[in-house]
C-alpha cells in the first residue's frame, strides 16, 4: 500500500461520522474498526491504546506511555509503538492531514512525537493543545477528560513550556472544581489533583491547597477518603502538615475498623497498625496491635477443630543418646560432641534437597503465614539462598520448637544473604 497523503472521500466521511458525539477513545476506536475499511481499521489502532498513568512507572518502562490493551507473548493489540507497520503510520498520517479534529490531532501527534523523539516537539505542542480542547468538552467521559489533562500537563512539563503549562493547570483546577460538585466517582478529580502534585510547589496554581482541602472534605466518610488523604499527603510541602495528614490516615483506618466485625475488622486493624508502623507512630501502632490481639476469637468466624499428634519419643531419645549420651565421657565431652554434630537438618546440600522436595510435595506451605488477618509480604517472599535461613525454615517445618525464621529487612535477611529473595 502506497503511503496516502489524505484519506479517500468515503473514508473521510466515515471518520467524520465516527467523531460525532463520541465519549471516549475506545468508542471512537470501535466505530472505526467496524467501518469496513482497511485504512480506517488501521487508523482505529491509534485510538485503542491504554494511556499509562505517570505513577505506574514500572509498566511505563516495560510498554511505554501508550500501552497495548491485549498482550500475548510477542503479539499485542494495538501493536507496540516500535512495531507499528509503515502502512499503519500512513493511515494515521492521512487522517491527521485530512481531518482537523482535536481527537485526531491529540492522539496521532502525541504518538508521532513519542516515536520520533524531540525533533518532533511541535507535534507534542499540538497534542497538548488538542488534549486541553477535549478536556474542556462535557461530552467526554470524566475519566477520559482527566487523562487528557494529565497527559497535557506532562507534555508541557517535559517541553519546559511554563506559560502553556500554567494555562493547562488553570483548566485543570476548573475541571477539579466542577467534578467535585457533579461527579460521585472519586477517580477523575483525584487523578487531576495527583497530576498537579507532580509539579514543583512553587509552580503550582495559587489555590491548589484549597482545592486539595475541598477534595479531602468531599470524600470524608466514604471509601475514597484514604485515597484523598494520600493525595493530600503527596501535595503537602510542609513536613508538619504531612505528619498531620499521616495521623489522620491512621485514625481514619482505625475508625473504619470500628464499624466492621470479624475478619474484616481484624484486617482493617492490621492495615492501620502497618501504616502507623511505616510512618513511625509507635504508640499508635502498639495500641492498634493490642486491640487486634484482644479481638475475641469467636468474633473471627473460625471453626474450631481438634487434632492429636504423637512425638516419636523413642527416636528422639535414641538421637539424643547417640549425640551426647552414653558415648560421652563427661559433661564437657558431651558439649563438644553437641557443638561438632552439625546442623540437625543436615548439610547445605541435604537442606536444598529437602526444601525442594517440600516445595514439590507441599506447595501450600509458603502460601500460609502466622498472620491472622493477611500476610505482611507476598507469598513465597522468603530468603531461599542463605544456609542459616534455609536451616531455620526447615527446622520450623520439622521441629517447631527448635527455632524461628530470622527477621527480614525488606527482601533480604539479616544474615546479609547476597542473593535476593524469591
Amino acid at each position: 500500500m502506497a503511503e496516502p497523503v489524505a484519506l479517500a472521500t468515503s473514508d473521510e466521511k466515515a471518520l467524520r461520522r465516527a467523531l460525532e458525539d463520541r465519549q471516549s477513545w475506545p468508542v471512537l476506536a470501535e466505530r472505526l474498526r467496524s467501518a469496513n475499511s482497511e485504512v480506517l481499521s488501521r487508523l482505529s489502532t491509534a485510538f485503542a491504546y491504554d494511556l499509562v498513568e505517570p505513577e505506574h512507572a514500572q509498566r511505563r518502562r516495560r510498554v511505554g506511555i501508550y500501552a497495548p490493551v491485549i498482550e500475548a507473548g510477542d503479539s499485542a493489540y494495538p501493536p507496540r509503538l516500535r512495531d507499528v507497520e509503515p502502512d499503519t503510520w500512513a493511515a494515521w498520517s492521512a487522517a491527521r492531514n485530512t481531518v482537523d479534529d482535536p481527537a485526531v490531532r491529540a492522539r496521532i501527534d502525541d504518538l508521532r512525537y513519542l516515536a520520533e523523539g524531540p525533533r518532533r516537539h511541535a507535534h507534542d505542542r499540538s497534542a497538548a493543545h488538542a488534549l486541553q480542547v477535549l478536556a474542556a468538552r462535557d461530552a467526554w467521559e470524566p475519566l477520559e477528560r482527566a487523562d487528557c489533562l494529565v497527559r497535557a500537563i506532562e507534555i508541557l512539563t517535559e517541553l519546559n513550556d511554563q506559560a502553556a503549562r500554567n494555562e493547562a493547570c488553570t483548566l485543570t483546577m476548573a475541571c477539579i472544581d466542577e467534578m467535585l460538585e457533579s461527579q460521585p466517582h472519586p477517580g477523575p478529580p483525584l487523578r487531576l489533583v495527583r497530576a498537579l502534585t507532580r509539579i514543583k510547589p512553587t509552580n503550582r496554581p495559587d489555590d491548589f491547597g484549597g482545592i486539595v482541602d475541598r477534595a479531602v472534605a468531599r470524600f470524608e466518610g466514604s471509601p475514597a477518603y484514604d485515597g484523598a488523604l494520600e493525595v493530600a499527603q503527596a501535595a503537602a510541602a510542609d513536613p508538619a502538615r504531612r505528619e498531620t495528614i499521616r495521623r489522620r490516615r491512621v485514625q481514619a483506618r482505625r475508625e473504619a475498623a470500628a464499624l466492621k466485625d470479624g475478619l474484616a475488622k481484624a484486617s482493617a486493624l492490621h492495615d492501620a497498625a502497618e501504616m502507623a508502623r511505616r510512618y513511625g507512630f509507635s504508640d499508635e501502632a502498639g495500641a492498634l496491635l493490642h486491640e487486634l490481639q484482644e479481638l475475641p476469637i469467636d468474633d473471627e468466624e473460625f471453626e474450631r477443630f481438634t487434632a492429636e499428634t504423637e512425638l516419636p519419643s523413642a527416636e528422639i531419645d535414641a538421637e539424643i543418646d547417640r549425640v551426647a549420651g552414653t558415648g560421652a565421657s563427661g559433661f564437657g565431652d558431651a558439649l563438644r560432641r553437641i557443638g561438632s554434630y552439625g546442623p540437625p537438618s543436615g548439610s547445605d546440600a541435604e537442606i536444598d534437597l529437602e526444601l525442594d522436595k517440600q516445595d514439590r510435595d507441599f506447595p501450600h506451605v509458603d502460601l500460609n503465614t502466622t498472620d491472622r488477618a493477611r500476610p505482611r509480604r507476598r507469598p513465597g517472599n522468603r530468603c531461599r539462598w542463605c544456609a542459616t535461613c534455609r536451616q531455620r525454615r526447615l527446622l520450623r517445618h520439622r521441629r517447631p520448637m527448635a527455632g524461628r525464621p530470622p527477621d527480614r529487612t525488606g527482601n533480604r535477611c539479616r544474615n546479609r544473604c547476597p542473593a535476593p529473595s524469591n
